[in-house]
């Protein structure tokens, strides 16, 4: 298995990804996430390769949001400390790809809980899956 891999489960809505989220999380090492949207949500961000340091913060405290308080109040974005973390973990990067931000969020999320392995469950990342 590659080092540090991340889980999609994919699919049309109402297929079963809820469920198969929910078995796959109850493994001891891994950690689904809830409905992020955030290959959609940020489809404007992730052609950028270079980020500067306030746009970032922006990205990921808007991800922790989302996934702490839940896709629907997305506009209350608070500041959480676990940002810089991440963004001193890119800094060293150069050109951080949007691949590399949802990468490092992702493993913050799971091992906040204990878990390695992270993964998300929103079904309509099937479209943006790159063969």
């Amino acid at each position: 298995m590659p080092e540090n891999p991340i889980i999609f489960i994919v699919g049309n809505s109402r297929s079963g990804t809820t469920l198969m989220a929910r078995i796959l999380s109850c493994h001891q090492d891994i950690h689904i996430l809830n409905e992020t949207h955030f290959i959609e949500e940020f489809a404007a961000e992730k052609k950028s390769l270079r980020f500067e340091s306030g746009q970032l913060r922006s990205i990921i405290n808007r991800m922790l949001t989302i996934q702490r308080k839940g896709y629907y109040r997305k506009a209350e974005t608070d500041q959480y400390p676990e940002t810089d973390s991440i963004v001193n973990e890119l800094s060293h990067l150069g050109e951080i790809s949007f691949k590399d931000i949802i990468r490092s969020f992702f493993i913050l999320e799971a091992s906040r809980v204990g878990k390695s392995i992270p993964g998300d469950q929103t079904p309509r990342h099937v479209f943006y899956i790159n063969p």
